[in-house]
């Protein structure tokens, strides 16, 4: 997403992802006052999510640091060139409705940079299957599986057997 519709290229390579809710269990007071008092549902829930991870050159120097750090710290969200980070720097606090919001908003972004293709019909239909459909598959077609046969006295079998609802 960082380098759609862009001429100048940023090397995303230098990169790391940076979870802007911290993934530590122990989270500080700052923080868990500032998710509310479901903090632990918030950040199980929003961890792991796109509104909640970013890029950033500083992932070791934002560490744990309550979001208000880290968006005002040298080379912070507030500093940050990547069009990943744009809106960080105005947020007062980081919280479900903001993670979720950000979420939106670059699911949004997403869906036009990964746009579903737009194609002819005719283009369409030259890539739809020909001719007849394969046969289907059962359990007649393997014998050795069928409950009874001689095959099924192994182990294995009459597990599978057991387990059949």
């Amino acid at each position: 997403m960082e380098n759609h519709n862009r001429t100048e290229r940023v090397p995303v390579d230098e990169y790391t992802i940076e979870h802007i809710l911290p993934r530590n269990e122990n989270l500080s007071a700052r923080w868990r006052d500032e998710l509310g008092s479901e903090w632990q549902c918030v950040q199980e829930t929003w961890l792991h999510t796109l509104g909640s991870l970013t890029l950033t050159g500083y992932n070791a120097e934002y560490s744990d640091r309550p979001f208000a750090e880290k968006r005002d710290m040298q080379g912070g969200f507030k500093e940050s060139p990547l069009r990943l980070n744009e809106g960080l720097s105005t947020l007062d606090k980081w919280n479900e409705e903001a993670i979720e919001a950000r979420a939106e908003r670059l699911a949004q972004m997403a869906t036009k940079v990964w746009a579903i293709p737009s194609l002819e019909a005719e283009v369409f239909e030259s890539y739809r299957p020909r001719g007849e459909k394969a046969a289907g598959y059962s359990i007649d077609a393997h014998a050795h599986l069928a409950h009874g046969s001689p095959e099924s006295s192994s182990p294995i079998a009459q597990y599978a057997v057991s387990r059949t609802p």
